[in-house]
């Protein structure tokens, strides 16, 4: 692990899931610890994930990302 100190961000609680965890990245949190996709109906009919960017044929494992807030912006914005 790296030398940050966690204890200076702030706790959230995933809207998907309702496990607490800390924000690194807006309210992103910092690895795929969350067993939950927001999947999102594509007009073609395939459905991708409104946290992650994945459609379900590319999805590998269930984990996705802890998150507080709707990523509104959907496919335009990226987790940095």
């Amino acid at each position: 692990m790296n030398n940050l100190k966690y204890s200076k961000y702030t706790m959230y609680r995933c809207d998907k899931c309702n496990d607490q965890y800390q924000a690194r990245y807006a309210r992103f949190s910092d690895r795929t610890s969350c067993r939950y996709h927001f999947w999102i109906k594509e007009p073609d009919g395939s459905f991708i994930c409104r946290d992650c960017k994945k459609y379900k044929h590319e999805i590998t494992c269930h984990n996705c990302y802890h998150t507080s807030a709707p990523n509104r912006c959907f496919r335009f914005c990226t987790i940095l």
